[in-house]
């Protein structure tokens, strides 16, 4: 697993481990992730550590360019990704 670069920010390659777990499986993340999912940007600048701060743009880019958008966005979105068990869980839903 390699970090995320997005222009000179960065995501480091555990969080995007736990991005890419969320995805997939609809696991719950923690606060700061949580935070930055559902588009909630007074949680995210109280949660982020001083690394994640100075970076927040590259989150911005990651849920942009890498995400489903139906995974982010609000607390509804998020809520509804978790409880479906994530792409897994609306494939199966599907097929």
């Amino acid at each position: 697993m390699l970090d995320y670069h997005f222009y000179h920010f960065a995501i480091s390659a555990r969080l995007i481990a736990v991005l890419e777990d969320y995805v997939e499986t609809g696991r719950p993340v923690g606060d700061f992730l949580q935070a930055v999912l559902t588009n909630d940007f007074m949680e995210v600048c109280g949660r982020a550590d001083e690394g994640n701060q100075i970076n927040l743009p590259a989150f911005a880019g990651y849920l942009y360019n890498e995400m489903p958008s139906g995974s982010w966005g609000s607390r509804k979105k998020y809520d509804a990704w978790v409880a479906h068990g994530g792409r897994r869980g609306y494939q199966e839903q599907v097929g």
